[in-house]
């Protein structure tokens, strides 16, 4: 939630503000990512509870989907000759794709029980430190592209994602 309303903020100063104006398809873009950030960060409740609870499979195995569905839709778009558009949108699909593998590995009572105001505030006091950790490594890993789009341009700036994307995947591997 701090990621979307961080992003339109940013976007909406820049545009209304500072008088920067956005392409059509840099705004379908900056939209479409942050509709697949938003998916992505609700992965994180079953992500937490499946690592309490030690399963580690079932946080890896919708990843492994997600990221081969993803890198094959990707080489596959960049063959037909698509671009930025269509890469996102690509992996906004796969984010969307998951979602049945994340409900399948929840099972039919994961939401179940009565919500704890206590227990949630220990939470917010242990996790706030994280929580500000995530937001930082979150910025920066996602500004550099903003600022490398505004110093060069867009083609620059696909090579420079395809390229880092294509690096996270032999990282993962």
């Amino acid at each position: 939630i701090l990621f979307i309303v961080i992003v339109l903020s940013f976007y909406f100063i820049q545009k209304n503000y500072f008088g920067k104006s956005f392409s059509n398809i840099e705004e379908i873009v900056i939209f479409l990512t942050i509709a697949m950030v938003g998916i992505q960060g609700l992965y994180k409740i079953p992500d937490i509870t499946f690592t309490a609870q030690l399963q580690q499979f079932k946080i890896n195995l919708p990843n492994l989907v997600r990221t081969i569905i993803f890198n094959i839709g990707r080489v596959i778009v960049v063959l037909l000759g698509f671009k930025a558009i269509a890469l996102v949108s690509v992996n906004l699909i796969s984010a969307i794709i998951i979602i049945p593998f994340y409900l399948y590995l929840m099972g039919p009572g994961f939401f179940s029980g009565k919500w704890d105001i206590q227990l949630f505030k220990k939470y917010l006091k242990v996790g706030l430190p994280i929580l500000i950790i995530t937001i930082t490594i979150s910025i920066t890993s996602n500004y550099s592209k903003v600022l490398f789009k505004d110093f060069s341009s867009i083609t620059e700036l696909g090579y420079f994602s395809g390229a880092i994307g294509l690096a996270s995947m032999l990282i993962m591997v």
